[in-house]
Formats: structure tokens, C-alpha cells, sequence
């Protein structure tokens, strides 16, 4: 529910861009874990999953402090993908759409668990 308040609450028509990140979530992930964007413009093929045969025209990315991710989900209101194992700290988050770049957000990268970390659900 708040990420669909920020997303509105971010939606001003003056700054809308034809591709736009509104809200990453969670806005902080380790290597591995999977990353929501919510947005507009955000993909230039019809919706599709990993799942389901992804095949990302190479005009769709999203950058991660330059370097692409693999994305496990696209649409135009939304692109999921997987946040990579980079140096922990703040990182810039970029979708490229049919050639168009986005907004940057970031997303706060967290260092990888210990080997030996113990996992509670």
C-alpha cells in the first residue's frame, strides 16, 4: 500500500517522462534477491516473465551502476529483475525503454551473508 502511495503521490504530469521509475521495492536487497520497479514506459514489448520464455528486446535493460541485470519480469507499469552482487553501498538503478532512459533511482545494496548464516523465515 505505500509503495502505491509514493508511486501517486510521485505521479506530477509536469516531470512525467515517457520512461519513469516512480518506486523501487524493497529499496534495499543483497545479491539474489528479486527488486520491484513500479513506473511508466518501463518496458517497449508486451508483458512477459522469465517463467514464461523472456525474451527482452535488446532495447529493454535496466542498469544497475552501469552494468545490466537479468530481468525476470517486464511491463510497461512494472519491471522485476534481479539485484546483482555489486559493492554494498548506494547503487544507481537506470531502465533503458526502446532506446529511452529512465529516471535513476537508487537501491541500497546490503553485503552478502556470512557463508554460515543461518536463515529464519
Amino acid at each position: 500500500m505505500l509503495a502505491a502511495l509514493l508511486w501517486l503521490a510521485a505521479c506530477d504530469q509536469d516531470t512525467l517522462r515517457p520512461v519513469w521509475i516512480g518506486t523501487v521495492s524493497p529499496t534495499s536487497a543483497r545479491a539474489g534477491e528479486l527488486v520491484h520497479l513500479l513506473g511508466h514506459g518501463l518496458a517497449s514489448a508486451t508483458p512477459a516473465s522469465a517463467d514464461a520464455g523472456l525474451a527482452t528486446p535488446q532495447t529493454d535493460q535496466v542498469l544497475v551502476d552501469g552494468q545490466p541485470v537479468v530481468i525476470r519480469y517486464r511491463a510497461d507499469d512494472r519491471v522485476d529483475f534481479i539485484a546483482p552482487a555489486l559493492a554494498a553501498g548506494p547503487a544507481t538503478v537506470i531502465v533503458l525503454s526502446g532506446g529511452t532512459a529512465s529516471n535513476p533511482v537508487t537501491l541500497w545494496l546490503n553485503p552478502p551473508l556470512p557463508a554460515d548464516a543461518t536463515v529464519v523465515p
